[in-house]
């Protein structure tokens, strides 16, 4: 493996490690997120206002989390 190479997989692992620790910190956004993705995806469940503007929220704010710490723009 060449020097780029390694330097690659270097800054990817730095990475992963910043977007688990993100992950860890929104533990309660993302379960609920991914509920939602499950529950209002298929017919027989369907989104209020409310928990339409709280997922986008919970969105957003993990969004900008792990865009902060891969130092990339919000």
């Amino acid at each position: 493996m060449n020097a780029l190479v390694k330097e690659w997989i270097s800054k990817a692992e730095g990475d992963l490690v910043c977007v688990r620790r993100e992950c860890r910190a929104h533990k309660e956004q993302l379960q609920l997120l991914d509920a939602y993705s499950v529950a209002f995806r298929y017919p027989g469940a369907s989104a209020n206002r409310d928990i339409a503007l709280t997922a986008q929220k919970y969105c957003q704010s993990v969004r900008t989390a792990c865009r902060i710490q891969l130092h990339l723009p919000t």
